[in-house]
């Protein structure tokens, strides 16, 4: 199954919906989870990704880092956590599909830093918006992802020997 967008938009609501009972680490936790529940279905050339819950736990810390300090946590500190939780969760190390591995998620950042910088600057977004913005900003950039799949070798003819 592909990528879907509102698998993404309704774990970051619940988020968003919590919010306010959330510690940082719990929030952190949280999108990083709603965020690898939504990568789980990423599929390229019909081969499913093999995730090991590492690139979750990538994610999660580099938006901890940002959401534990709320002083400096503005909407493009936040914004760039995610641009680089993203990249690193599928490139360190890279996420396998079948023979193929991820050899560049860097295109993420230029998408969803100004994307969510955009989204988290507007203090009148209700939280199904910022779920919505959010989801489709995300799913926008994880699908600039590249997997290089290994050509095989054209069958030659062999002798018996």
């Amino acid at each position: 199954m592909p990528l879907v967008s509102k698998i993404l938009e309704s774990g970051l609501l619940s988020v968003f919906k919590a919010q306010d009972g959330l510690s940082a680490s719990d929030a952190a936790q949280k999108w990083a989870k709603a965020y690898a529940d939504y990568a789980q279905m990423a599929m390229a050339g019909g081969i499913p990704g093999v995730l090991t819950g590492a690139e979750a736990k990538g994610l999660e810390s580099k938006l901890y880092g940002v959401l534990s300090s709320p002083k400096s946590a503005t909407a493009g500190t936040i914004a760039l956590a995610w641009a680089t939780g993203v990249v690193s969760f599928w490139s360190a190390p890279p996420v396998s599909f079948g023979p193929g591995k991820v050899i560049l998620a860097a295109l993420a950042l230029p998408i969803i830093t100004p994307g969510l910088t955009a989204v988290f600057s507007n203090t009148k977004n209700s939280p199904d918006s910022c779920a919505a913005q959010m989801a489709s900003t995300l799913d926008t950039a994880t699908k600039t992802v590249i997997v290089l799949m290994p050509v095989p070798p054209p069958p030659h003819p062999l002798p018996l020997t």
